[in-house]
């Protein structure tokens, strides 16, 4: 099943491609269903684009983890205990509190941050690499090394990984439950024929990378 992996031609915005055959697309963005993009093409129209990635936000200290941990009303809640602790003469009270929350927030620090650390280095590790059409050759590409007007090839169990317009297809299903919140997987037909109203997550001849 071959598959466009986007539907933005350079220098292009605000086209209505879902309303436009798979051929006249792939015109669009002046690619081949038989040989692809030229290397040279696919390595100026990433220079271009940039890679095929979403901005990664920055990761907190371990100040900012620390001080997350006080963010719970139920945190809150203690912190007020141990004010009125205090208030009262009750030290002990409010030094067994404040000891409590602080060690607390310690061990829940410790765990957020060897979570975070450990989903990163598997993040790294683990990259998908599509096949491509490049040159009239099937090619595996690293997936942020895709770009619009790549002819991406999918197979049964594959990850998505770009939003595609599908070019052909036969009995397509993906799962967009991180993207709908449903369950059951969505058909998806190549040759489906849509209004340019048509909202996004209906239309029936994209496959959407879902992000988590």
């Amino acid at each position: 099943m071959a598959e466009e992996a986007q539907t933005e031609r350079p220098g292009r915005s605000g086209e209505a491609y879902h309303a436009e055959s798979a051929e006249a697309v792939v015109d669009h963005l002046e690619s081949s269903t038989d040989r692809g993009l030229t290397n040279e093409e696919a390595q100026r129209r990433r220079e271009r684009h940039g890679p095929n990635e979403l901005p990664e936000d920055k990761r907190a200290g371990l100040v900012g983890i620390f001080l997350r941990q006080f963010t719970d009303p139920l945190i809150y809640i203690l912190l007020i205990a141990a004010g009125v602790s205090l208030a009262i003469g009750s030290f002990a009270s409010a030094a067994f509190i404040t000891a409590v929350l602080l060690l607390n927030a310690i061990v829940g620090c410790f765990q957020e941050y060897q979570s975070e650390s450990s989903a990163q280095a598997l993040q790294s590790v683990v990259r998908m690499c599509p096949r491509v059409l490049r040159d009239g050759q099937r090619d595996k590409v690293d997936a942020t090394e895709l770009v619009p007007g790549d002819i991406v090839l999918l197979e049964t169990g594959d990850t998505v990984p770009a939003d595609l317009r599908l070019i052909d297809s036969t009995n397509v299903q993906a799962d967009e439950s991180l993207i709908t919140g449903e369950s059951t997987p969505v058909d998806k037909d190549a040759g489906a024929e849509l209004e340019e109203d048509t909202p996004s997550l209906s239309v029936r001849h994209y496959c959407i990378r879902a992000v988590q």
